[in-house]
Order: structure tokens, then sequence, then C-alpha cells
């Protein structure tokens, strides 16, 4: 069912139970209306009989005159019932046209009405001297129950075609109301991979669907950049593949063209195994950082030490490049937990390692700052190299998987390094500042939640 159709049978149902509530309301009061009208006429024509039999002795001409004139205007089917009553009891003939209930509530109150099928009728008791009379008159009321089927029908089609209005208007308002739903509808239905450049209509930003189309508009662009990484990725990945393996065959069919000593044989076995190892290294980064993509739900978390982390990489760093200069200053809190971070270590070791190896690979081994320092909440690593710098536009695609900026292409690498370190932040709720500067150096400063909120350091110059 359309949510249209759904919504018009809401509001037809809803408001058709109003319509019989609001009709019932007008019925019913009708009714009591009419009701209370015709007795109190009953009355009014018990009083005229009573004028006209008892007192016609005191009463004017013109007033005689008058009251006759009323008394001849009768109700319909209007009988009239005047009764002596002998020490205060009613006469059986009473009881034999009338309902015990309605004599003994006449004999009580001195005054009554009943009802009984189309036939109402209003009693009154007299006193004119020792002598008590009961007057009764019965009539239908012919004309206030005309009236009340009138109305009943005027209700009954009335609502009909009311109902039938509202359904109308509620289909043509809904059909306008969610014509942007079905442009919306068939715009998506167009979509396809290859034309993720086009967008949603938005009819009206501030409404619902406005805020809709915007929203999924947000979505694609987002979609968008994901394919474009992806297609660069591919294209990149593809690249660096194809190089050493073109290279590995190429130096194999070399090899195979004619007999050879067994030197030239060592060098191109050297030659295919320095390829060989880079296609290793690079199948290894991308191992890496498929990893790195895991939530940090599914990796294996400990309480780990950011300074013991640090001494580790800089350790690992001068035995591999001994010639190194590296000047560092460590910030020491008095607090031990405050650089204390939750983390999975082989991936944090992959972070400093990627950082310090890139600061000195890219400024050919010219001396770097490292620092460690804390601030509230958080613990900070600083690398400051004196290298190529990055340029702006490079910046924004430094994170891209196998994206490497045009001033980095003549280093050896394959563009995973940063990518793996700034997914590796991200699993740990981290965040990494980068300044640079072409021909001036590049600034890496790296931020880890702590488990101490708030620290005091203490400055050590090793």
């Amino acid at each position: 069912m359309s949510i249209r159709l759904k919504l018009m049978l809401i509001h037809g149902l809803s408001s058709l139970i109003l319509l019989v509530l609001f009709c019932s309301s007008i019925y019913y009061f009708s009714w009591r209306f009419r009701k209370n009208e015709f007795i109190q006429r009953l009355y009014d024509r018990v009083e005229l009989v009573e004028k006209i039999n008892f007192e016609q002795g005191k009463l004017s001409k013109e007033s005689l005159t008058h009251f006759k004139k009323q008394f001849s205007e009768l109700l319909p089917d209007e009988k009239e019932y005047i009764v002596y009553i002998r020490n205060h009891l009613v006469t059986d003939s009473l009881f034999h046209h009338f309902e015990p209930p309605f004599i003994q509530a006449l004999q009580t109150y001195r005054k009554s009405y009943f009802e009984r099928e189309s036939i109402q009728g209003a009693g009154q008791l007299y006193q004119f001297g020792e002598r008590k009379y009961a007057i009764i008159v019965t009539a239908t009321d012919r004309y206030g129950w005309t009236k009340l089927q009138n109305l009943r029908s005027v209700l009954f089609i009335g609502s009909i075609i009311a109902i039938a209005l509202i359904m109308f208007t509620t289909w043509w308002s809904l059909g306008k109301a969610l014509q942007p739903l079905d442009v919306l509808v068939e715009e998506i239905r167009a979509f396809r991979a290859t034309n993720l450049k086009r967008r949603l209509s938005v009819f009206n930003p501030k409404d619902e669907f406005g805020e809709l189309s915007s929203t999924f508009n947000q979505l694609l662009s987002r979609l968008e950049e994901v394919f474009l990484t992806q297609r660069h990725f591919i294209s990149n990945a593809s690249h660096e593949i194809r190089n050493p393996l073109a290279a590995i065959l190429g130096e194999v069919e070399l090899a195979l063209m004619n007999s050879r000593d067994a030197s030239t044989y060592q060098r191109s076995l050297a030659t295919i195994g320095n390829h060989a190892e880079r296609l290793n290294s690079l199948i290894n980064n991308l191992l890496q950082l498929s990893k790195a993509q895991k939530d940090a739900g599914q990796l294996q978390m400990e309480e780990l030490r950011l300074d013991e982390l640090l001494e580790e990489q800089l350790d690992s760093l001068h035995q591999n490049n001994p010639q190194v200069e590296v000047s560092l200053d460590l910030h020491l809190p008095d607090h031990p937990d405050a650089l204390t971070i939750l983390g999975n270590k082989p991936l944090l070791q992959t972070v400093i390692h990627n950082i310090l190896e890139n600061a000195l690979k890219f400024s050919d081994n010219r001396p770097i700052t490292v620092k460690l320092f804390t601030t509230p909440g958080e613990a900070v690593i600083s690398v400051k190299d004196q290298g190529i710098g990055i340029s702006k536009a490079d910046q924004k695609l430094l994170f891209e998987p196998l994206y490497r900026a045009q001033n980095a292409r003549g280093f050896p690498g394959f563009g995973i390094g940063m990518a793996l370190v700034h997914r590796i932040i991200e699993v740990h709720k981290g965040r990494i500042l980068i300044e640079s500067e072409l021909e001036v150096g590049t600034s890496v400063e790296v931020y880890f939640p702590t488990r101490h909120k708030t620290s005091n350091t203490v400055l050590i110059h090793p």
C-alpha cells in the first residue's frame, strides 16, 4: 500500500469518526430540545384546559375569547382528561389509561409527564375548594418527529458527501505534497555508478523533502569521493605492482635469450630479487593498511607508555642509521598515567616508525627534532624535519592510499605510509596535525587520548 493511499485512508477514517460524533451530538441535542419543547406545550395545554373549564367566570370577555381560540388549536391526536379525585385517591380509570409510575409521580409531585412510544402526556393536580381534579393532556409530536427524521436524513447524506469531498481533497493534496517524492524516486532510479556526479533536485530546502534531498546529495558526494579514491587506489596499485613485475619478467626473458656465464645470471637474479623484495614490501604494506581498517573492537588493546614506544623506535632508528642526528625533548609529567594510552602495540609502533622514517627520508638524513609532551587529556609526539616539504595541494591528498606528492616521486616508497598512519590514529581516537612548507620542512604532531586527564610536565633535555 502506498503512503499516499495509507494517509488518505487514515485521514478519511479519522474524519468519519469525527463526523459521526458531530452528527450524533447534533441529533441528540435536537431530540432533547424537541422533547422538552413538546412537554412544555403539553403543560401549556393543561393550564389552558383548566382555565377554560374551571375559570371562565373569572376571565374577561377578551381573555376568554383569546383562550378559546388557543383551545381550538389542538395538538395532533390530542386527548384531554379531567378526573375528580376523591379521598386523595385517583380513580381506577386513570390506572386503566396510564402507567402507574406516572400516576404515582402525579400524586407525589402534583405535576408529571410521561412518554409511551409516539405518545407524550403531561398532567397536573388542581384544588378548587374542597374538590381536587387531575387534568391530563396527551398528544403526538408529529411535527417534531418529522423534523428529526429530516434532520437525520440531512446529516446522513451530508456526511456521505463530506467524506467523499474529504477523501478527494486529501488524495489531491497528498498528490501535490508527495510530488517531490515521486520526482526523487525517479531521479534515484536513474543513478548508476558511472553518473555519481548527478545530484537530486531540491525543491524547498526548508521542508522535509528538501532536507532529505540535501542529505542524500551529501551522501552522493561522499560516495563519489569514495569511488574516486577507489579508482585512484586501483590505478596506483596496478602501476606499483606492474612495474616490478614487468622488470622481473623482462629480466627473466633477457636471461633466457642466450646462454650466459654465472656472474651474469647472478646479476639477473639479484635484480629479480630486488624487484621481488619491492613487490613483497608493497604487499606487506597493503596488508598492514587492511589490518588498520578493522574496528577498534576487533583489535587487541592494552595499556602502553607512549614514551617507552618512542624510545624503542628511536633506538631502532639509531641502530639502522647510526649517522642520524636526532634532537629529543621530553616533557615528562608528574603523574605516570599522563603518558599511558590504550592501544595496539604493533600498530602504534608502525605509526612512530613511519613518521620518523619519512622525516629522515625526505630530509636527506638532516637533523630532525622529536618532542614528547602532554596537554590536558592527551599525550603528543611531535616530529619536525628540514626536508623537501609538502605543497598545500598535496597536503589535502596526503592520507590517500598510494598517493605520492609530485616532489616525492624520486624517493623510494609506495605512498601507503601516511594513509596507514592516519587510519591507525583514527582507530585509537587520536588526531594528526601537519604543517609544511616547500623546501623548508614538515612538522607532524600526533595526539593520543590518555588515561589521565590533567598533568604537570617537567622538561628534560637528554
